[in-house]
């Protein structure tokens, strides 16, 4: 089988340009990732408008960036940590806090039991320990924030296999603090 090609923005069919504009909206750029994925427009729209109601919930941009960089360290994917490196500096977050991030941890407390339970749904593919249920407790993360964060992890760990599926071209700054090879 050859290998994925990313659909050219200016050639797209018009149901595709209007993904492509909110992708823009939303990134400020169209990402090579999101190129790859419009190789299948109904799942691109669905996943678009499944993260669009992300952003609607009770987390930050900012928050949804750093809970994506531990997800995607976890899933192995070096692009996924370069673009959300490159948005969370943009959305004011310092290098020295992202880098914390791709270990799960944080200078902020309530941060760093996000990242930890985001971190564990990820590589435990489910159940979450019980001190991470203690810390969720004592830092009042409630059930619908809860569900929340597994629905980034979820929205995050589709784009972490969707990268390693189409194999895209790094279109960001390289992160160069990690050893993605591990």
């Amino acid at each position: 089988m050859k290998p994925f090609s990313a659909i050219d923005t200016e050639k797209a069919n018009s149901k595709l340009q209007q993904q492509f504009q909110h992708v823009q909206t939303t990134f400020g750029g169209i990402p090579n990732l999101m190129k790859m994925f419009a190789n299948a427009p109904d799942a691109m729209e669905a996943f678009t408008q499944f993260y669009a109601n992300l952003t609607q919930g009770s987390f930050s941009q900012k928050d949804i960036e750093q809970i994506a960089i531990p997800v995607s360290a976890s899933n192995g994917c070096e692009y996924c940590v370069a673009v959300h490196f490159f948005i969370g500096a943009h959305l004011g977050v310092e290098r020295a806090e992202l880098v914390r991030n791709l270990e799960g941890a944080s200078s902020d407390q309530k941060m760093t039991v996000l990242l930890q339970f985001a971190k564990e749904l990820v590589e435990k593919k489910g159940p979450v320990s019980n001190s991470i249920q203690k810390k969720l407790a004592e830092h009042k993360i409630d059930h619908a924030q809860q569900i929340e964060i597994l629905c980034i992890v979820y929205a995050f760990s589709l784009l972490n296999r969707l990268k390693h599926l189409t194999q895209p071209e790094l279109d960001f700054p390289p992160v160069t603090e990690f050893n993605f090879s591990t």
